[in-house]
């Protein structure tokens, strides 16, 4: 059985549930001012250019997926999961098996350094936006005193 999805859902779409204005607090990694990811990420999308059903991430909203800070209802995740870069997001239920064979399941290997992260507040209503509440410097020291 394949690692891979069978079916593309509507990115879009409210999961059933969900409530619209309750706001999420997710890890976010902006990733648009590294030429590496940006460039890597034109590529995947130049491969996706002919399908339908998808909305691409413009070059400047570019991040790291990372996962829910707190899970569902206060709950940590413990499902497995990768940190990606999403340069699509379906709007539609559709096979996926196109979006999965047009970029190839390997773009080339790239290098990146991450500066920083953010906690940022994310409600379904929202869809491409975020609020930001606070961003953490990597790889720096800082003196408390």
């Amino acid at each position: 059985m394949s690692p891979l999805p069978a079916q593309m859902q509507d990115h879009w779409a409210l999961e059933p549930g969900a409530r619209p204005a309750r706001a999420q607090l997710i890890w976010f990694i902006p990733v648009s001012g590294c030429q590496q990811i940006t460039e890597l990420a034109r590529l995947g999308q130049e491969r996706l250019a002919d399908l339908d059903g998808l909305d691409f991430v413009p070059a400047e909203w570019l991040h790291i997926t990372t996962r829910l800070a707190t899970g569902r209802e206060g709950r940590l995740h413990t499902d497995p999961w990768t940190p990606h870069v999403t340069i699509a997001y379906g709007n539609s239920v559709r096979p996926a098996k196109p979006a999965i064979d047009a970029p190839g399941l390997k773009l080339p290997a790239r290098q990146a350094v991450i500066s920083s992260v953010s906690l940022t507040s994310q409600t379904p209503e929202q869809r491409w936006t975020w609020d930001l509440i606070g961003t953490a410097a990597l790889g720096t020291r800082t003196s408390i005193r």
